[in-house]
């Protein structure tokens, strides 16, 4: 059983989805409530890489005490990660963020270059969102737009 754990949706976003649901119904009224709806949905698709970068260093971060314990070998005395023993953990593969009807997937493709995958539930599309170099210093992830 993995132990990571999503994190929560901040409020502004979960208020973005209810409005998405809500707001289209407005559309065949006339009203410019399907021209808002419009603008939010890319908000939400637009999600900057800045923003989901901050979220994957984050959980990395989160989560590396829980892998330190069950894989101390994973960074060694000096500090260093051995990628290759990180990809075999559950940071390998996973699900770092969900907002709305979509998740981010990290995969851990190199040394300490991940994938980032996004994922629509509604349509069930999933595509190659960007790529992010991660480094390890004092013992923190710093996650960097690739």
């Amino acid at each position: 059983m993995s132990s990571h754990r999503l994190h929560r949706i901040p409020f502004h976003h979960m208020l973005l989805a209810v409005l998405l649901t809500v707001l289209p119904v407005f559309s065949t009224t006339g009203c410019n409530f399907a021209e808002k709806a419009d603008t939010l949905k890319d908000d939400i698709i637009n999600i900057t890489l800045e923003q989901v970068a901050m979220q994957l260093e984050n959980s990395l971060n989160q989560e590396l005490g829980a892998i330190q314990v069950n894989t101390p070998q994973v960074i060694n005395s000096k500090g260093e990660v051995d990628w290759e023993l990180l990809k075999q953990t559950e940071l390998g593969n996973y699900v770092f963020y969900s907002m709305g009807s979509y998740e981010f997937r990290a995969v851990l493709t190199g040394d300490g270059i991940f994938r980032i995958e996004r994922t629509n539930f509604a349509t069930g599309e999933t595509f190659a969102y960007a790529e992010f170099n991660a480094t390890i210093a004092d013992g923190k992830f710093d996650v960097s737009v690739k």
